[in-house]
């Protein structure tokens, strides 16, 4: 049992939950037709592991640095380093063989994909250091996490991918973001900045006018993604477009439970905790590969 509880802990450090984020690599491979081919589809989950493994590095490097402000914070105080169940010495260790195995399985792919991953993690490591400190340009740098995720699945398996697609990824992590820091403005309420500075130049008002601003645009630019004609000669189809009510209604449901619910500080929790939800994602993704592939 002990043994067990320290395996979870160590789950918890590299946020293992939120893996689901780096699924974004397979959207290339979805949308090139390429779901028949297990070449590609080998491909893809070596991306996928190449993401997941340099995202948990970040993780662990936003720990360390982080330590004693999540002493402070209601909840991130339970984490792995600031309850001192796994110590700073581990945890660096832990940060350079994630990275290295990073690196080392990108190699599998082509050079492309292993700058493509240090990309991600210098990015994210100035993140941890100061960007998450400036005000918007925090939330800017994990929305461009994201489309890196989309571009280094592309980069596998040598596909292009839409613009629009790429446009529609930016916004939906915009509104995740966004999302994130109302929930972190409303829990941690006065002492806000205390934990992240940039918190003391939001307002509720801001945080709502652009969450629902970027929820809008990511409709949009996948709504016109189904319609390109560029699109719909590559699929030979003009079906696509049913699919944006299912996607309208994630992100209604989405905007319901930050807004309804007060909920949104862990977009991947969200997920598998609200059925509707699982339920609105799980069916517009079933959806697209009956269009693209039937």
């Amino acid at each position: 049992m002990r043994g067990l509880t320290l395996l979870q802990q160590y789950s918890n450090l590299i946020r293992l939950h939120q893996w689901v984020k780096n699924t974004l690599v397979f959207a290339p491979l979805i949308f090139a037709e390429y779901l028949g081919d297990s070449y590609v589809i080998l491909q893809s989950v070596i991306a996928f592991m190449v993401m997941s493994l340099a995202a948990s590095g970040v993780y662990v490097f936003n720990d360390i640095v982080d330590v004693d402000l999540d002493r402070q914070h209601p909840y991130k105080k339970h984490r792995p380093l600031a309850s001192g169940v796994i110590s700073i010495q581990t945890a660096r260790i832990l940060f350079i063989l994630l990275f290295t195995a990073s690196i080392l399985l990108a190699q599998l792919l082509s050079p492309m994909v292993s700058v493509i991953a240090v990309l991600y993690v210098i990015i994210n490591i100035v993140y941890t250091l100061w960007l998450k400190h400036v005000v918007l340009v925090d939330v800017g740098i994990i929305a461009i996490g994201f489309v890196l995720r989309v571009m280094l699945g592309a980069v596998a398996i040598d596909v292009v991918v839409s613009g629009w697609l790429l446009l529609t990824t930016l916004y939906l992590a915009l509104v995740m973001a966004l999302g994130k820091r109302r929930h972190e403005l409303i829990i941690l309420g006065d002492s806000s900045d205390n934990h992240r500075r940039s918190l003391s130049s939001y307002s509720g008002l801001l945080l709502d006018q652009l969450l629902i601003m970027c929820a809008t645009a990511s409709v949009i630019t996948y709504g016109l993604y189904t319609m390109s004609p560029t699109v719909i000669v590559h699929f030979n189809t003009e079906n696509l477009v049913y699919t944006v009510p299912l996607a309208v209604f994630g992100v209604f449901r989405y905007l319901y439970l930050v807004y309804g619910e007060g909920r949104g500080g862990e977009p991947s929790r969200l997920l598998f905790a609200d059925p509707v939800l699982l339920l609105s994602v799980l069916t517009w993704g079933f959806s697209l590969i009956v269009i693209i592939y039937l």
